[in-house]
């Protein structure tokens, strides 16, 4: 599984935390400046149940599609957006589903497949312009 790896959903907010925990080591004197305190990702959704996720210290934006469209009216320059496609199934696989992520210089698309532990993800294509 060299192309990929394994989320274990049991150990999911562990995981993150001990990351962030990492980071801090490695980089113990970064001071945290204005433009830290405005960093935002923003998603794009209508689905509800999505939009109640937790996202683990994260600054979050969610957006409805009507929201959207109103935001890039404000903001017809902003290109930097990275979008991910709606999570596919594949039709003669069972628990194994595709998805697609393509930003401004390079994408990929993923394989995910349910594992016993949670999720197995793989990189099955990319492109880089």
């Amino acid at each position: 599984m060299e192309d990929g790896f394994e989320i274990n959903i049991a150990n999911f907010k562990k995981d993150i935390k001990n990351q962030k925990e990492e980071l801090n080591m490695q980089f113990p004197n970064r001071p945290n400046d204005y433009v830290d305190n405005l960093r935002a990702k923003i998603i794009i959704t209508d689905d509800k149940d999505l939009r109640r996720i937790y996202t683990y210290s994260e600054k979050v934006i969610f957006l409805t599609s009507k929201e959207y469209q109103e935001y890039q009216k404000l903001n017809p320059f902003n290109m930097y957006i990275k979008s991910y496609s709606k999570l596919f199934k594949c039709d003669d696989f069972e628990d194994l589903y595709v998805l697609k992520f393509d930003g401004v210089a390079f994408g990929n698309t993923y394989l995910i497949k349910k594992s016993e532990r949670g999720y197995v993800v793989t990189i099955i294509d990319n492109w880089i312009s």
